[in-house]
C-alpha cells in the first residue's frame, strides 16, 4: 500500500492522523515529565489544562478512527501511523 495510490482527501486524512498521533505521544511525555519533576523546560500551563487538552485530542483521534473505517483506510493508518 501507497500514500501515492490515494485520493488527495485521503492521503490529508492519514498525515492530519499521524501528526495528532506524534502531538499526543509528546503531550502525554510532557505531563509524564513535570509529574515527575523531570521535564527539562519551564512551563506556565497548569497540569489540569495539559489533561483537558490531551482528552480532547483523544476524542478527536476517536472521531478519526470512527471514520477511517468508514473510508475504509484503517490499513493506511495502521501502516503510517502505527496504529490500530
Amino acid at each position: 500500500m501507497m500514500l501515492e495510490d490515494l485520493k488527495p482527501y485521503e492521503k490529508r486524512f492519514i498525515l492530519e492522523y499521524a501528526e495528532l498521533v506524534e502531538r499526543m505521544t509528546k503531550l502525554e511525555w510532557t505531563i509524564a515529565s513535570i509529574e515527575s519533576g523531570t521535564c527539562d523546560f519551564e512551563t506556565n500551563s497548569d497540569l489540569q489544562d495539559l489533561y483537558e487538552q490531551l482528552f480532547a485530542m483523544r476524542k478527536y483521534r476517536h472521531v478519526l478512527m470512527k471514520r477511517a473505517c468508514t473510508e475504509e483506510l484503517t490499513s493506511y493508518v495502521r501502516e503510517y501511523c502505527n496504529e490500530w
